[in-house]
């Protein structure tokens, strides 16, 4: 059998193999949802959307000096698509995260050998609208 036939096979196979595993629906839903004030606040494109605009809206008025690499993050996220998936909610490579009562976007960069470094943009909920109190960098030394 040539390499290709083989390797169409073990495709084939792979696939019903998979199909065979692939968890029930009920399985995979997460909860997607977030509490705000004692509000559950669902996360829809609709709510990432309002989220990039907040990111976006605080980068175009924050002077230079007030946010490390904010033509780059300004870039990187005014146009950043919105992603849900796995009861997370993305807006390009910014993570929405709650911790403790407080609900952060964070966008961590690739680590490098000697360090990992992310932005975190404090959010805030007021009504239906969200706004960014501040966007710190932060550094973490791996060694």
């Amino acid at each position: 059998m040539s390499l290709s036939g083989r390797v169409a096979r073990a495709q084939e196979g792979m696939t019903r193999m998979s199909e065979r595993h692939a968890p029930v629906a009920e399985e995979m839903v997460e909860p997607r949802s977030l509490m705000v004030a004692g509000e559950e606040i669902p996360l829809t494109e609709r709510e990432g959307e309002r989220i990039r605009a907040a990111l976006v809206r605080y980068l175009r008025r924050a002077l230079d000096g007030d946010v490390e690499d904010r033509e780059m993050l300004l870039r990187d996220t005014e146009n950043a698509p919105i992603l849900l998936s796995g009861g997370r909610l993305r807006v390009g490579v910014w993570l929405l995260e709650q911790t403790a009562g407080q609900i952060v976007m964070r966008n961590r960069l690739p680590a490098t050998a000697r360090s990992i470094v992310a932005y975190v943009a404090s959010m805030r909920r007021d009504d239906a609208d969200w706004s960014v109190s501040e966007i710190t960098k932060t550094r973490s030394s791996l060694g």
